[in-house]
Order: C-alpha cells, then sequence, then structure tokens
C-alpha cells in the first residue's frame, strides 16, 4: 500500500505562473498604450466630447494598471506552490514514506517479540 501521495504536476503549475506574469508584462504594455491615446488628438480635438472620453480613456488606463501588479502577484503564487509541490514530492513525501515504513517495521517487530 502507498501511502502520502500527491496526484499533482508541479510543471503544470510554474506553466500557468508563467502564463500569469506574461499577462501581467502585456496588461502593463496595453496600460501605456491605452494611458498615451489622448496625447495622439489632444490637439485636433477638444470640447466636452473630448474631456469626457480623455476622463474615460484615463480610467481605464487607471483600472488595466491596477490589474496588472494583480496578476503578476497571482503568477507569483502560483509559482510558489508549483515549487514548494515539487519539494514535497522530490523530498518531503519519501521522507515521510521511510518514517512510515520505519515505524512499521518497528510496530510489527514489537508485536512479534511480545507474541
Amino acid at each position: 500500500m502507498t501511502l502520502f501521495e500527491l496526484d499533482a504536476d508541479p510543471d503544470a503549475f510554474l506553466t500557468a505562473a508563467a502564463g500569469l506574469r506574461v499577462l501581467s508584462e502585456h496588461l502593463e504594455d496595453q496600460r501605456a498604450r491605452v494611458a498615451a491615446a489622448p496625447a495622439s488628438y489632444r490637439d485636433s480635438w477638444t470640447g466636452a466630447a473630448a474631456t469626457a472620453v480623455t476622463s474615460e480613456i484615463e480610467a481605464l488606463a487607471g483600472h488595466v494598471g491596477a490589474a496588472s501588479p494583480c496578476f503578476a502577484a497571482a503568477g507569483d503564487a502560483v509559482r510558489g506552490f508549483g515549487e514548494a509541490l515539487a519539494q514535497a514530492q522530490d523530498v518531503g513525501l519519501p521522507a515521510l514514506r521511510r518514517r512510515w515504513e520505519e515505524a512499521d517495521a518497528d510496530h510489527a517487530a514489537a508485536v512479534a517479540a511480545a507474541l
């Protein structure tokens, strides 16, 4: 009987983490692009409509900019979990299994000696 299994793929978590990091970087690039948009029409378009559109564009840039670090933080968390999972599978579980087997053998020996 095999005890103490972790049936999960650390590489899948690391791949997902890298994807979240790429998404964060893409959002930051888009934030800069959106924030720069009003400069393209500022001299040729004025008035209430231009002011309203500029306000909306600036708000959008702010929202995109606020989302970027959230995806970066999520990527860091997922990467950390993937690394911890790999460590548990490679080091922690084998050590736990050895301790289990030793305790089981000690128990069997104690039972045999008591009989």
